[in-house]
């Protein structure tokens, strides 16, 4: 009876014990797998923004460009290139105001969340498993695996690496709650770091089904407690869940989707997505940041779409076959199949059929299957020649990512990379019109970037951006006519922007159609009355007509905006010549040349004495 008044102790899931079987201190292992992870990721420090969405978040959205506490706000409550991502924004922000728009330090970031994310990887798997080994593999091929290369040197998939690392804090203090003692405190904190999660990227939300799968790992009881923990999280998800629904972009997406392909479709392109990431694990070549959807041919889809079901099948009849002896079979295709559920074409919601960083996170329980084979494996008196090959795996994904890295590297590498591996349909069109812009403005490949826009246009005859960048290009060949037709077309096509106004107001001037040339300069001014070309353009023109009275207007105009603008200074100049006011317009010259403007010596050597 002496111990009756003792209370009882808290059941707490049994925790096995750790056995030292004198190997080397896994912390070596864990610093070589981050030196490893450094050597493929260098290259990528050299890479630039790309125009595949970088330029997007510094073009479009002005917000990024300006921080403080109005711009955070706008943030929290806007869509980012279709996405609700407000942290990643941030960091965009931070990055922008500290570094302007010098890649490096964007990409020295989205490496530094990936090195984070292999130690909470380590750190995650060890709890979970109770096994070294298993961790090591498992960070190892989360490290260097060449399938993550897009969540890593991608810029603008910074989204990806940062719900990922909230994402781990979260299951880590969730492992805590459930094996000690079920402290609220330890809850709290994984509702806090999901909420961050969420607070990344959508793909969060499939962070509850994770925790029930971990449950069934761990043979947690199921009872009230582990039910009624669930709620906040799952409420959570569903709010997110909806806001990313939400964005017009993504409703649109799904609604061409359900146009396009049947029910009967849908299940073998969700079939074959899954078998393709599958494969791509143990088979991570040919990788392309562009898996554009299947043409039909007579109704029907490519044949292996129609045999990707035969991989699953079997994986069920395995993980069915063993769940009591290997029940790291089912944990690990769980673990996968819920990470991945919100990519899966279910129904079609993205313009691309699978995408390389979709796999960033499911991977992980794969890779924990992985583990655990090599220690059931490692009994059988095999431990060294096992060992090697995880090594030779590992230097080799390392040598497959650092190569990967080089199709990131600017517009053309990328662009060919994804023109080279799909065929030519619609959605290519970018790629084409992309690297065409790199011919264009880099290289200066005219012939090149004209080949490049009339393929994206011949692709997609709606692709607004390449009829203004030909248009452009027609500008600087001289082909005026063909700027009227490109221009008009991308404004006709949603254009709204003052330079379609101007260039074509140039071209019709260069065509000699006056009305229309000043009809399309009035435009642009009221678009953007601050483009001193256009001033300067109608000025021209009505003192080509003889008109210095409506000529003057214009030329003031664009010397307030900036009094040392040359061409300004010419054509007001020319307007004293007309008006017979030799000295003012010799002054006006004089200042133009002064400033470094070469077309008024003839001026000033004829009517100057100069």
């Amino acid at each position: 009876m002496k111990n009756a008044g003792k209370k009882k102790n808290k059941r707490q899931p049994a925790i096995p014990k750790k056995k030292s079987n004198g190997s080397v201190n896994p912390l070596w292992w864990l610093a070589l797998i981050i030196v490893l992870t450094l050597v493929a990721y260098s290259n990528s420090f050299k890479n630039e923004f790309l125009n595949f969405d970088d330029n997007e978040y510094f073009s479009n959205y002005p917000e990024i460009l300006h921080f403080n506490a109005s711009a955070v706000i706008q943030y929290f409550s806007n869509y980012y290139v279709l996405m609700y991502q407000p942290l990643p924004i941030l960091t965009f922000a931070l990055t922008y105001k500290f570094f302007g728009l010098s890649p490096l330090p964007y990409h020295a970031l989205n490496l530094f969340f990936h090195l984070c994310n292999i130690l909470l990887v380590y750190i995650f798997v060890k709890r979970l498993t109770f096994k070294n080994s298993i961790a090591l593999i498992s960070s190892l091929f989360f490290a260097v695996h060449p399938m993550n290369v897009e969540a890593v040197s991608w810029i603008s998939a910074r989204s990806s690496s940062m719900f990922v690392f909230f994402y781990l804090l979260a299951l880590l203090f969730y492992l805590r709650y459930s094996t000690e003692s079920y402290k609220p405190r330890f809850l709290i904190l994984a509702l806090l770091f999901f909420l961050l999660s969420l607070f990344s990227k959508a793909h969060a939300v499939t962070l509850p089904l994770i925790l029930v799968v971990i449950d069934i790992f761990r043979k947690r009881k199921w009872d009230k407690r582990m039910i009624f923990e669930k709620i906040p999280f799952f409420v959570m998800s569903i709010l997110f869940g909806l806001i990313a629904i939400a964005e017009k972009g993504t409703t649109t997406n799904i609604l061409l989707g359900l146009e396009k392909f049947t029910f009967f479709d849908n299940f073998f392109l969700l079939t074959y997505s899954v078998s393709f990431y599958i494969v791509r694990l143990f088979l991570p070549f040919n990788l392309c940041a562009v898996y554009v959807y299947p043409e039909k041919a007579g109704g029907w889809l490519p044949f292996e779409y129609y045999l990707s079901p035969l991989l699953l099948i079997i994986i069920i009849w395995a993980v069915i076959r063993y769940r009591k002896t290997k029940p790291y079979l089912l944990f690990g295709v769980l673990f996968f199949i819920a990470a991945l559920s919100l990519t899966l074409q279910i129904i079609p919601s993205r313009l691309f059929i699978v995408t390389d960083r979709y796999t960033y996170l499911p991977y992980l329980g794969l890779f924990i299957i992985i583990g655990y084979l090599f220690e059931e494996i490692k009994k059988k008196k095999v431990q060294n020649a096992l060992t090697l090959l995880i090594v030779v795996m590992g230097l080799f994904f390392t040598f497959l990512t650092y190569s990967r890295n080089k199709n990131w590297a600017n517009d053309m590498t990328l662009g060919t990379d994804i023109i080279n591996k799909n065929p030519e349909v619609p959605y290519i069109a970018r790629a084409f019109g992309v690297r065409g812009n790199y011919y264009l403005n880099r290289l200066k490949d005219f012939d090149k970037a004209m080949k490049d826009y009339n393929t994206a246009l011949t692709l997609d005859t709606t692709d607004a951006i390449s009829y203004y960048n030909r248009g452009y290009l027609n500008d600087k060949l001289g082909n005026y006519k063909g700027v009227i037709n490109d221009m008009t077309k991308a404004g006709q096509l949603g254009i709204d922007n003052y330079l379609v106004n101007s260039f074509l107001g140039a071209a019709y001037f260069r065509e000699k159609d006056i009305p229309k040339a000043i009809e399309n300069f009035e435009i642009s001014i009221k678009k953007n009355p601050d483009y001193i070309e256009n001033y300067n353009n109608l000025g021209a023109i009505y003192s080509n007509m003889q008109r210095p009275d409506l000529s003057s207007p214009y030329i003031d105009k664009a010397l307030a905006l900036d009094s040392n603008n040359t061409e300004a200074l010419r054509n007001k100049g020319i307007i004293y010549f007309e008006l017979k006011n030799f000295p003012e317009a010799c002054r006006f010259w004089k200042k133009a040349r002064d400033l470094g403007a070469a077309n008024v010596g003839d001026l000033l050597k004829a009517y100057c004495g100069e």
